[in-house]
Protein backbone atom coordinates (compact mmCIF):
# COMPACT_ATOMS: atom_id res chain seq x y z
CA UNK A 1 0.00 0.00 0.00
CA UNK A 2 1.27 3.46 -0.87
CA UNK A 3 1.69 6.23 1.71
CA UNK A 4 -1.76 7.51 2.74
CA UNK A 5 -2.42 10.90 4.34
CA UNK A 6 -5.27 10.74 6.87
CA UNK A 7 -6.76 14.01 8.09
CA UNK A 8 -8.49 13.92 11.48
CA UNK A 9 -10.97 16.78 12.04
CA UNK A 10 -12.26 17.52 15.54
CA UNK A 11 -12.87 20.65 17.60
CA UNK A 12 -11.26 18.92 20.61
CA UNK A 13 -7.50 18.34 20.10
CA UNK A 14 -7.55 15.24 22.30
CA UNK A 15 -10.66 13.64 20.82
CA UNK A 16 -8.78 11.45 18.33
CA UNK A 17 -5.72 10.89 20.57
CA UNK A 18 -6.09 7.11 20.83
CA UNK A 19 -6.99 6.71 17.15
CA UNK A 20 -4.13 8.95 16.07
CA UNK A 21 -1.63 7.08 18.22
CA UNK A 22 -2.80 3.74 16.85
CA UNK A 23 -2.70 4.96 13.23
CA UNK A 24 0.85 6.25 13.77
CA UNK A 25 1.92 2.63 14.29
CA UNK A 26 1.33 1.94 10.59
CA UNK A 27 4.28 2.95 8.40
CA UNK A 28 2.08 3.66 5.39
CA UNK A 29 -0.20 6.08 7.28
CA UNK A 30 0.62 9.75 7.82
CA UNK A 31 -1.74 11.39 10.34
CA UNK A 32 -2.58 15.08 10.21
CA UNK A 33 -4.95 16.69 12.74
CA UNK A 34 -6.87 19.94 12.45
CA UNK A 35 -9.46 21.57 14.67
CA UNK A 36 -11.82 23.02 12.07
CA UNK A 37 -13.30 22.54 8.63
CA UNK A 38 -11.70 25.85 7.67
CA UNK A 39 -8.27 24.32 8.24
CA UNK A 40 -9.25 21.05 6.58
CA UNK A 41 -10.56 22.45 3.30
CA UNK A 42 -7.23 23.54 1.76
CA UNK A 43 -5.84 20.02 2.18
CA UNK A 44 -8.94 18.58 0.56
CA UNK A 45 -9.12 21.05 -2.32
CA UNK A 46 -5.41 20.65 -3.07
CA UNK A 47 -5.78 16.84 -2.80
CA UNK A 48 -3.06 16.64 -0.15
CA UNK A 49 -5.00 13.96 1.79
CA UNK A 50 -6.69 10.77 0.68
CA UNK A 51 -8.81 10.11 3.77
CA UNK A 52 -10.82 12.34 6.10
CA UNK A 53 -12.04 11.22 9.51
CA UNK A 54 -14.53 13.71 10.94
CA UNK A 55 -15.74 13.83 14.51
CA UNK A 56 -19.46 13.98 15.13
CA UNK A 57 -19.08 17.64 16.12
CA UNK A 58 -16.52 20.00 14.68
CA UNK A 59 -15.92 23.65 15.40
CA UNK A 60 -18.31 24.98 12.75
CA UNK A 61 -21.09 22.43 13.28
CA UNK A 62 -21.59 18.75 12.64
CA UNK A 63 -19.14 16.41 10.98
CA UNK A 64 -21.92 15.29 8.66
CA UNK A 65 -22.52 18.85 7.44
CA UNK A 66 -18.77 19.22 6.91
CA UNK A 67 -18.64 16.07 4.79
CA UNK A 68 -21.62 17.23 2.73
CA UNK A 69 -19.69 20.42 1.87
CA UNK A 70 -16.46 18.52 1.43
CA UNK A 71 -17.72 16.14 -1.24
CA UNK A 72 -18.96 19.11 -3.29
CA UNK A 73 -15.36 20.31 -3.51
CA UNK A 74 -13.72 16.89 -3.88
CA UNK A 75 -16.19 14.08 -4.62
CA UNK A 76 -13.40 11.48 -4.69
CA UNK A 77 -12.19 12.01 -1.13
CA UNK A 78 -12.61 8.99 1.15
CA UNK A 79 -14.50 9.87 4.34
CA UNK A 80 -15.18 8.20 7.67
CA UNK A 81 -17.47 9.77 10.25
CA UNK A 82 -17.88 9.36 13.99
CA UNK A 83 -21.53 8.76 14.79
CA UNK A 84 -23.47 7.14 17.61
CA UNK A 85 -26.38 6.31 15.28
CA UNK A 86 -27.50 2.74 14.71
CA UNK A 87 -26.04 1.42 11.44
CA UNK A 88 -29.33 1.63 9.50
CA UNK A 89 -29.92 5.21 10.73
CA UNK A 90 -26.35 6.10 9.81
CA UNK A 91 -26.82 4.65 6.33
CA UNK A 92 -30.03 6.65 5.84
CA UNK A 93 -28.49 9.93 7.00
CA UNK A 94 -25.29 9.58 4.96
CA UNK A 95 -26.55 7.90 1.82
CA UNK A 96 -24.98 9.31 -1.33
CA UNK A 97 -22.01 10.89 0.43
CA UNK A 98 -19.58 8.03 -0.13
CA UNK A 99 -18.74 7.64 3.55
CA UNK A 100 -16.87 4.36 3.73
CA UNK A 101 -16.91 3.83 7.48
CA UNK A 102 -18.85 4.73 10.61
CA UNK A 103 -16.73 5.08 13.74
CA UNK A 104 -17.99 5.02 17.33
CA UNK A 105 -17.45 8.02 19.61
CA UNK A 106 -13.82 8.24 20.78
CA UNK A 107 -12.44 5.60 18.37
CA UNK A 108 -9.33 3.72 19.38
CA UNK A 109 -6.88 1.04 18.27
CA UNK A 110 -9.50 -1.48 17.12
CA UNK A 111 -11.10 1.11 14.86
CA UNK A 112 -7.67 2.19 13.60
CA UNK A 113 -7.00 -1.35 12.42
CA UNK A 114 -10.38 -1.53 10.66
CA UNK A 115 -9.81 1.89 9.11
CA UNK A 116 -6.41 0.84 7.74
CA UNK A 117 -7.91 -2.36 6.34
CA UNK A 118 -10.65 -0.37 4.57
CA UNK A 119 -8.17 2.20 3.28
CA UNK A 120 -5.91 -0.56 1.93
CA UNK A 121 -8.81 -1.79 -0.20
CA UNK A 122 -9.94 1.58 -1.54
CA UNK A 123 -6.75 3.62 -1.99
Amino acid sequence: MKKINVLLVSKDPGYFAELSQALAEYEQIQVISVDSSERAMPSVIDKMVEVIVAAEDIREGSGLTFIRELVKKNPFIHCALVSPLYPHEFHESTEGLGIFMQLPPHPGAAQAQKLVEHVARIC
